[in-house]
């Protein structure tokens, strides 16, 4: 016959077993999130999100409708070059409207992002609208697409490997 200390020394060995795979399957799980390296990433849009309200000459509201609309980029308040054109056709309600400039035509890496801007409209071919607005600080974020480094070289995130959750390949 068992004693009771054999009983409970073979429960003990019993239970304990029943503790220790639980608590291992539970670290191994624990370990393998925690080891995970590091991910780091920033989706950046292509495009720009630009609204606005189109009037008649006297002031009015223009009908609702469909409108041909040429968007152009210039690098001067005034005259200047042209850096990026895209033709949208717009629907205007209310004389509202809203538009992803560049979701026609892309923007191309020869935009000059960390330059003055200024951007125009033409409506249904009746003459680009003065005066050009300035574009602010949201479309400047195009430039955060690039890093220049320490010798003034301009590098994007391509140029950049991740090695470890803590050290960048460059």
């Amino acid at each position: 016959m068992i004693s009771y200390k054999q009983r409970h020394a073979i429960w003990q060995k019993i239970a304990l077993k029943g503790l220790l795979l639980p608590l291992f399957i539970l670290g191994v799980i624990l370990i393998g999130v925690l080891a995970r390296p590091a991910t780091t990433s920033a989706a950046t849009s292509d495009t720009l999100n630009f609204q606005g309200r189109l009037l008649t000459s006297s002031g009015g509201l223009v009908a609702d409708g469909s409108y041909n609309i040429v968007f152009t980029i210039y690098d001067d308040a005034t005259v200047g070059t042209s850096q990026w054109t895209e033709t949208q056709s717009v629907s205007v309600q209310n004389g509202y409207f809203s538009v992803y400039l560049g979701s026609v035509t892309p923007f191309s890496a020869s935009v000059p992002w960390d330059q003055e801007l200024w951007m125009t409209m033409n409506v249904n071919s009746d003459g680009e609208m003065t005066p050009r607005l300035k574009l602010t600080a949201v479309p400047y974020a195009f430039r955060a697409g690039a890093l220049v480094d320490g010798s003034g070289n301009t590098k994007t995130a391509s140029d950049f490997a991740q090695i470890s959750p803590t050290t960048l390949q460059t």
